[in-house]
């Protein structure tokens, strides 16, 4: 199966059943995957867009798309040492991409996923 297959039909392509820990032949509900949120560091608030990963997931690279209008998205490379990681959430790691205040969308984000060759 390639990567941009998708044998379940939930729209998640396998790299991103792979990436979330899913099962590539079961439907998965997308929504438990990401989400904005706002956390806090050193007692400041910041926005963040979280994700739950597979742990370990040095095969592959990410980065983060945002639009207001779902027609442009607004690539930002994702860096490995710039995460901030939780452990062991359901067997995942809960991943946190800081967002500057120029990055904050008003409405979409998206994870892009691309295997390390």
């Amino acid at each position: 199966a390639t990567v941009n297959a998708d044998p379940d039909g939930d729209a998640l392509p396998n790299l991103l059943e792979y990436v979330f820990g899913s099962h590539p032949l079961r439907p998965t509900e997308k929504a438990n995957f990401m989400e904005f949120a706002t956390i806090e560091i050193e007692g400041q608030r910041q926005q963040a867009l979280q994700f739950l990963r597979r742990p370990a997931m040095e095969d592959i690279s990410f980065a983060i798309e945002l639009s207001d209008d779902l027609i442009v998205w607004d690539l930002s490379d994702v860096v490995e040492d710039e995460l901030l990681i939780e452990k062991n959430i359901h067997n995942r790691d809960r991943v946190s991409v800081l967002l500057t205040p120029a990055e904050l969308p008003t409405g979409y984000g998206r994870l892009r996923a691309t295997l390390v060759e």
